[in-house]
């Protein structure tokens, strides 16, 4: 199953209404334990971002906001048919 996704094709956000994920702040400090002792802040704000996405991913699966392998190559084709 693939998610669906909260941004559209053109980089905004899709009426499906998916929330942003909250990350619980034990995830974040064992993200901060596995980080090397210096760390530029580029690394340290990708990794919350994707940290944050991960979150998002798993909440909309939870709340059975997916598509079938089948949906996906459905709304695809329709797309690529414009």
């Amino acid at each position: 199953m693939m998610l669906l996704s909260g941004i559209s094709a053109k980089g905004r956000r899709s009426s499906m209404n998916v929330p942003k994920a909250k990350v619980p702040k034990a995830k974040v400090k064992d993200m901060l334990q596995d980080l090397p002792e210096s760390v530029d802040i580029e690394e340290l704000m990708y990794r919350l971002y994707l940290l944050q996405k991960i979150e998002a991913g798993e909440a909309a699966v939870e709340n059975g906001h997916v598509l079938t392998h089948r949906e996906t190559m459905e709304r695809l084709s329709k797309k690529w048919q414009h």
